[in-house]
Formats: C-alpha cells, sequence, structure tokens
C-alpha cells in the first residue's frame, strides 16, 4: 500500500520529463491552431470575438520558446552558431509565401479595388515586402486623421514585421549579453556564470524593461504601443525564458496537467473578454503571455484528454502546420471580396472566406513552403539572400508601380486649357458652356453606401469591430482625447 501511495504522490507532484534536443512537439501546432484562428475568427466575425487579436501575442511567445532554445543549443555546440545560416533559414522559411501574397494582393488591388485606396495600399504593401509595416501603422496611428483611411490587404503584415525584426535582433542581443558578461567578470577576476546563466539573466532584465515601456505606451500613446516593437519584445522574452529555464524539459504530473489547462483557459478567456476598449498590449497582455508560457512548459503528460494530447490531435495539427500562411491569406480575402462581389460580407460570404483562406493556405504549404524549406534551390545562403533581395524589390517597385498610375492624369490640350470654359470659368453662365454635368440624365441616385457615422475608441482593434456594425460600409469617427504633450 505504502509503495502504491508514494507512486500516486510521484505523479501528482510537479517533476520535469526530458525531451530529446531535435524532438517534434505537436502540440505546440496544436497552439498555434488556436491562436491563428482566434486572428482569423476575430477578423471575420470581431463582434462575437472581441478579443481575437491575442492569437498574435501567442505566436510571439512560441516564437521565442522555439527560436532561444534552438539558438541555446548550437551555442553550446562545439562548431558554435552561425547568424548567416539562421538567416538564411528564416528566409527559406517565410519570404517565399510572403512574397507570393504580396504578390497576389497587388494584383488584385489593381483589379479589384477602387484607385483612390492604390496609394495608401501601396504604401503598405512596399512596408510589408521590407517588414517595416509596424511602423508605418505606429507613425500613421499619430496622425489621428489617418486612422479614417480604409483597410489595405497587407494591413495584417504589422505582426509579421515584429516577427522577422526579432530573427534579427535577437541572435544579436543573445551574442551580446554573452559577450558582456565574459567581459564584466574578467574585469572582477570571477569566473563567468554558464551561457544559459547569462542569458537567463540577460532576458529577465531585456523583457521587464520592455514591459515596463509597454505599459507606459499604451496608457500614453496607445495606438502606437499596439504596433511598435518595443511594446512586444517582452512577449518573446518570456518564451525565451521558457526554453531557458526548461532546457528541453518539461513539467509533468497532475499538477502540471491542472497549469496547462489553466493556461488554455487564460488563452481564451483573453479572447473572449478582451475587446477594442481593452489597453493592449500593456500589463492586459500578461493573460494570454503567461497563459502560453503555462502551455509550453507543462505540457510533459501526453495523457488522455491532457492538454498535450488534445493540442497534438488532428485537424488541430493540420490547422497548425498551414497557420503561417492561413494568416497570411484570410486577411486580403476579407479586404478585397466585398470589392469583387460589389456587396457586404454576409455570413455565407464569411464562411466562404474561411474556407478559400485553408485551401489557399494548404496549397501554398505544399506548393511553396516546403519545396522552399526542403528543395535545393534555396539552399546555399547566397541563394537565399538573393531571393530575398530580388522578391523585395520585385513587391517595392510593382507597388511603386500603383502610385505612378495613381498620380497619372490625361494632359489636357493647350487649346482647351486657354478657352473661356476652363477651370471655373465653366460655371460662367456668360460664356454659354455645357453643362457641367453632361447632357445625358443622371442615373436614379442610389443609396449611400455610407448610411451611418459610426464613433469608436481611436484604438487600432476598435476600428474593426466599429466597422462590422454597418458590415464595412460606414464611416469610422472616434473621438481623440487631447494629448497630454505636443507631437512632433
Amino acid at each position: 500500500m505504502s509503495s502504491n501511495f508514494s507512486a500516486t504522490a510521484e505523479y501528482q507532484s510537479l517533476r520535469t520529463s526530458k525531451l530529446p534536443a531535435t524532438s517534434f512537439r505537436p502540440d505546440i501546432q496544436g497552439l498555434r491552431t488556436i491562436a491563428v484562428m482566434a486572428v482569423v475568427l476575430y477578423h471575420l466575425w470581431p463582434l462575437r470575438l472581441t478579443g481575437g487579436f491575442v492569437g498574435v501575442d501567442v505566436f510571439f511567445v512560441i516564437s521565442g520558446y522555439l527560436i532561444t532554445g534552438h539558438m541555446s543549443r548550437e551555442l553550446t555546440r562545439s562548431q558554435g552558431f552561425s547568424l548567416t545560416m539562421f538567416w538564411a533559414r528564416r528566409i527559406r522559411r517565410l519570404l517565399p509565401a510572403a512574397f507570393l501574397v504580396l504578390i497576389a494582393s497587388i494584383v488584385a488591388v489593381f483589379f479589384l479595388v477602387p484607385e483612390t485606396l492604390w496609394d495608401s495600399s501601396a504604401k503598405q504593401l512596399g512596408a510589408s515586402a521590407l517588414y517595416l509595416q509596424n511602423w508605418v501603422l505606429a507613425s500613421d496611428a499619430v496622425d489621428y486623421s489617418a486612422l479614417n483611411e480604409d483597410a489595405t490587404v497587407a494591413q495584417h503584415y504589422w505582426s509579421l514585421s515584429i516577427e522577422e525584426q526579432f530573427y534579427v535582433m535577437w541572435p544579436l542581443l543573445m551574442i551580446l549579453f554573452l559577450w558582456l558578461a565574459t567581459r564584466v567578470f574578467k574585469k572582477l577576476s570571477v569566473a563567468p556564470p554558464s551561457r544559459r546563466g547569462t542569458l537567463i539573466v540577460g532576458l529577465t532584465v531585456l523583457g521587464v524593461c520592455s514591459l515596463a515601456y509597454s505599459i507606459v505606451e499604451t496608457a500614453t500613446n496607445p495606438s502606437a504601443a499596439y504596433f511598435v516593437t518595443g511594446t512586444r519584445i517582452w512577449e518573446f522574452a518570456v518564451g525565451g525564458l521558457v526554453a531557458l529555464v526548461f532546457h528541453d524539459r518539461r513539467l509533468m504530473g497532475t499538477w502540471a496537467i491542472v497549469i496547462a489547462w489553466l493556461g488554455l483557459v487564460a488563452i481564451v478567456l483573453s479572447a473572449v473578454l478582451y475587446s477594442g476598449n481593452t489597453a493592449f498590449p500593456g500589463y492586459t497582455a500578461l493573460l494570454p503571455v503567461l497563459g502560453t508560457a503555462a502551455v509550453l512548459a507543462c505540457s510533459g503528460n501526453p495523457v488522455f484528454a491532457g492538454p498535450a494530447w488534445c493540442l497534438a490531435r488532428k485537424p488541430m495539427t493540420f490547422l497548425g502546420d498551414i497557420s503561417y500562411a492561413l494568416y497570411l491569406w484570410h486577411w486580403p480575402l476579407i479586404v478585397i471580396a466585398p470589392f469583387a462581389l460589389q456587396t457586404p460580407l454576409t455570413t455565407p460570404i464569411k464562411l466562404a472566406i474561411l474556407g478559400s483562406s485553408i485551401l489557399l493556405a494548404w496549397l501554398t504549404k505544399i506548393l511553396v513552403e516546403d519545396p522552399a524549406r526542403l528543395g535545393n534551390a534555396l539552399k546555399r545562403k547566397m541563394a537565399a539572400y538573393s531571393f530575398a533581395v530580388v522578391g523585395m524589390a520585385v513587391v517595392v517597385g510593382l507597388s511603386f508601380g500603383l502610385v505612378i498610375m495613381t498620380n497619372q492624369q490625361a494632359p489636357l490640350s493647350a487649346e482647351f486649357q486657354s478657352s473661356s470654359c476652363y477651370g471655373p470659368n465653366a460655371l460662367n453662365p456668360q460664356n454659354g458652356c455645357n453643362s457641367v454635368l453632361g447632357d445625358e440624365q443622371l442615373p436614379t441616385r442610389q443609396p449611400s453606401l455610407f448610411p451611418n457615422k459610426i464613433r469608436a475608441p481611436c484604438t487600432p482593434v476598435a476600428r474593426l469591430e466599429a466597422a462590422e456594425q454597418n458590415r464595412r460600409l460606414a464611416i469610422w469617427e472616434c473621438q481623440v482625447p487631447r494629448p497630454r504633450k505636443q507631437l512632433p
């Protein structure tokens, strides 16, 4: 009986399980499914899942966990860590699908979107190709009049821009932490701590500073705070700390299962209870971020009905496998559909967009992502970097072409410009000019596309909710408090 009791106590206690360094975690794919579906459903039904934007933060924590763990393992190996190889792998993994969607979006804008929206679309498409979209949106958010512009097909690239900046910055920061520790402890004539310990301290300090900045910036400048990189770094740091502290291990036991389920509940609650009125990211982002960290750390029990077991089931892993492409495709379809169909987004249309996004994501995964990642075309570093440069140049060039065509006007003849019916003179009855309205009978006045004016908070996530109230066919107006200090 005592042996049975000790076995039960051991199972209930928190303990760790060792994982192979190269082990694949299908439960993380399931976690990606929760994240991407939260975002997609929020974009389709922003008044139903009002806080679905927290899915982006779940992605950030997962990225911090995976990338930090990968770099930590490579830094401890004898051959060391190669920055150029790391960035080449990121290019092969992310850029082919991203460029494909951007080019397809440019074509869709040219053929389906009104010319009055080409300029703003081109600006954000070009910024997305250079992975600076979040900073463009942050600068536009400071100019409050710019918030009245319609959403563009590339607006969702803001989070991908932060991800890419993370991939560039993170290994450099980790190398900097190790270098500083070596220098400081050498001057003190003290043996430096382990590399893992140094990185834990460095990421802790970085995360705390970023969280403090996020809280202050969200309170004082919420529109820009939502997009800037500095307010999100701590979310990557939380994921990185989970990877470093547990070091290829996960907690298991009864209490680990309970904590993991509580983490999933935290993510779901934030997606359901948060809204455009929530001050975000700031301290409110702690709920989904810490919930994600709990799932990553405490999914060591692949028992039936446990969180790790549930997240590793299909179709959870299927949607997780295509989550990146699904995120890329869903938003352009949402933006383009009303123009293409000449009708508001009804529930059947939204369901069709959801199905089409999943289909396009699956095709992109098997036809673009996997061949680029596993094939030989971009295997060499120079090939990968060349592809990145050429792809960016193509997208920026096509975007610039939209701007040029927007500004082109048919030249007027010199004879007409010198006539008495040119410009304001055409309104003078004494000049005998034809009516500026033309001789044809005007068509019957159609109902206004913007029958109502919506008042909503001036936050990025509130805009979708406000627009949904009139099926994206409404003027969006927000009330902006007087700034505490003069903006530059």
